[in-house]
């Protein structure tokens, strides 16, 4: 991520070197992740174009996402946080909408 516009109160320079390196979202389709630390800013596509994104160090490592519904969550989760909600425990689930694109959602177990 090329810029963090906001995060947790406990998002590290460490975590911004981690989610650097982090792994979509895609890939834990259908998991459970304890989010830990989160952040949502900017960074650039494949294209080299901006684009808005939200990573997260959770139990299970760094992931990331430029889902504009997983950005959402992911800036509600950091208030969650830093409001002192401890152990938020996201599935991760992938949905279809009407016009039949596929997109991804958090929801809170």
């Amino acid at each position: 991520m090329k810029k963090i516009n906001v995060a947790t109160s406990n998002f590290t320079t460490r975590d911004k070197f981690n989610i650097k390196v982090s792994k979509s979202l895609k890939d834990a389709v259908n998991e459970k992740l304890t989010i830990l630390k989160a952040c949502v800013g900017e960074d650039v596509d494949k294209d080299n174009n901006e684009v808005r994104a939200a990573a997260f160090i959770t139990d299970k490592g760094a992931y990331s996402s430029i889902s504009s519904t997983v950005i959402d969550c992911v800036e509600d989760l950091i208030e969650m946080i830093d409001d002192g909600e401890e152990n938020l425990t996201v599935m991760v689930e992938e949905r279809t909408s009407n016009s039949n694109r596929d997109y991804l959602v958090l929801t809170l177990v």
